[in-house]
């Protein structure tokens, strides 16, 4: 197992959360690009709900498990969803809701697809890379995982808020490969403009 402790600094962290961050809110704004949402850190630990639900994603190869997680309450979800140009003015069931969450993660995780894909070398040899379908649960049967990072773990978590809306979103990384990391954060590609070539289709 490499040791990462060796082959990493806080600064390549700072890089990597960034551009995660970045593409979880470009997949966002490309969504809804019309709405004033707005990310914000998370201070404490979030107290949930019978009424909070989390979807996730997993991007993951032999060396690097991405984790994508997002917590909402239907109505905060439909608060967003409402912003979507197609759903202007009718009524949001709450399959919609979910379904709107489902979705944005699948483009979030297909951005990270083609970053990882176009920049990490290791898949460049390999091509072995798994994307998960999106996995929709109560939120208290996963509850967030707010911890600190470690030599080969790394964590973030945000807000998303929109008016009097929010939701929580959070990415868990676990890292066997620091190098091949650090050099793909070199790349001139950004994660953030990645385009999986999709949209968002509910059904």
């Amino acid at each position: 197992m490499t040791e990462a402790k060796k082959l990493y600094d806080g600064n390549d962290i700072s890089m990597l959360k960034g551009a995660l961050r970045d593409a979880a809110s470009n997949r966002l704004k490309s969504v809804i690009p019309a709405a004033g949402f707005q990310a914000i850190e998370m201070e404490s630990h979030p107290a949930l709900s019978e009424d909070d639900w989390m979807v996730k994603i997993i991007v993951e190869s032999e060396d690097l498990i991405f984790t994508f997680r997002v917590y909402y309450q239907v109505d905060d979800a439909k608060a967003f969803a409402s912003q979507k140009a197609s759903f202007k003015g009718k009524n949001i069931s709450p399959f919609l809701c979910h379904d709107f969450i489902r979705e944005y993660c699948n483009l979030t995780a297909g951005a990270l697809k083609i970053w990882l894909q176009s920049n990490y070398s290791a898949l460049k040899e390999s091509g072995e890379l798994v994307v998960n379908l999106p996995n929709q649960k109560p939120a208290l049967s996963e509850p967030l995982a707010f911890k600190e990072d470690e030599e080969e773990e790394i964590y973030d978590f945000w807000i998303f808020t929109l008016d009097n809306a929010q939701i929580l979103c959070s990415w868990d990384v676990e890292i066997h490969d620091w190098a091949g990391v650090t050099e793909m954060l070199k790349s001139t590609s950004s994660l953030a403009e990645q385009d999986d070539g999709g949209d968002v289709d509910f059904l």
